[in-house]
């Protein structure tokens, strides 16, 4: 192999690796919502989720918005909640937040039997322009939904299959 066919294959093999590469990263962006956090919270039976979702985001000072329920998803959405700020989100210079939590529940191969995720969505008040933007949720703003997961964890362990 002469230096001009080794150049070529060294060429085409960066090339190939480097599009390999803007692939991968490109796909986690498109897949990667920064302003939300997600943790899975086991299976349950609807009749349970109907039942504890309302009680649990009540419990947390959230109302319901929308629910829907069709033969693909079970859909809880509630309204976006104004709360102070926590001590590492006034670190970076928030004053006011807002975080809307969602319930989705997608049937699983079992009848009757749904796997449930818990969705936060976060966003931020700039102090100058007084708008709201994303932001994803520092780690004192997880706890508060680990938090929130946790009860809604127990409760379907508890009551989830029955």
């Amino acid at each position: 192999m002469n230096n001009s066919s080794f150049s070529r294959v060294a060429l085409l093999a960066f090339t190939i690796f480097s599009l390999a590469l803007a692939s991968c990263s490109s796909s986690k962006a498109i897949n990667t919502n920064s302003n939300t956090y997600q943790v899975r919270l086991g299976v349950s039976k609807q009749n349970t989720i109907d039942i504890e979702t309302p009680r649990i985001f009540t419990r947390f000072g959230y109302q319901i918005l929308r629910n829907e329920a069709n033969v693909g998803e079970i859909f809880y959405e509630t309204r976006w909640k104004k709360r102070a700020a926590t001590e590492d989100e006034r670190k970076l210079g928030i004053k006011q937040a807002n975080t809307r939590l969602t319930l989705r529940a997608k049937p699983r191969v079992t009848a009757g039997i749904y796997s449930v995720i818990l969705i936060a969505e976060n966003q931020y008040q700039d102090t100058e322009t007084g708008e709201w933007r994303p932001s994803p949720l520092t780690d004192m703003a997880k706890d508060k939904i680990k938090e929130i997961s946790d009860v809604f964890k127990t409760e379907f362990q508890v009551k989830g299959l029955n």
